[in-house]
């Protein structure tokens, strides 16, 4: 009879160096990392997030400030027409209306306008009429004199 063994060995070396398994080192398998590359793929995708749900706020009030300006504006604008329509439907508005402050804090369309009449033009450019340069403070006195009417227009601190 002809007995014949066999052994199988595997390809792959299982085999711990000399020099580790006399220290009692084993070599370890990189566990975890691919839980640790997940938490950091979560934690930029948060990242991400949180930015633009940020970006998206600051928008929303921008938009809404630009909103409110315009609507403001149009306030301001009808006041202005109701000054304009004052002055040419009443002749002696020179002498009814006096230089400075004409309406306070009129409400109108859910805001209020303020308006002024000043006496002259804004000539240098820097936003104030001043007398006697630029007008004279004195709207009756002469029916040549330009009239300057500023309107402020406000609508939820726009």
């Amino acid at each position: 009879m002809l007995r014949r063994e066999f052994q199988i060995t595997s390809s792959r070396s299982t085999r711990v160096p000399p020099i580790l398994r006399m220290s009692g080192i084993r070599r370890s398998r990189p566990r975890g990392v691919a839980l640790l590359l997940v938490l950091i793929a979560v934690a930029i995708a948060v990242t991400l997030s949180l930015s633009f749900l940020s970006s998206q706020s600051t928008s929303s009030g921008i938009a809404r400030n630009v909103q409110n300006h315009a609507q403001a504006r149009h306030v301001a604008e009808s006041g202005l027409e109701l000054a304009v329509a004052y002055v040419r439907a009443n002749s002696d508005w020179r002498t009814a209306r006096s230089h400075g402050t004409w309406v306070t804090d009129e409400s109108f369309q859910g805001g209020t306008f303020s308006i002024v009449g000043e006496d002259g033009q804004d000539a240098d450019g820097d936003g104030v009429i001043s007398a006697p340069s630029e007008g004279d403070a004195d709207l009756g006195d002469d029916a040549t004199d330009s009239l300057t009417i500023t309107v402020t227009g406000k609508l939820n601190g726009a």
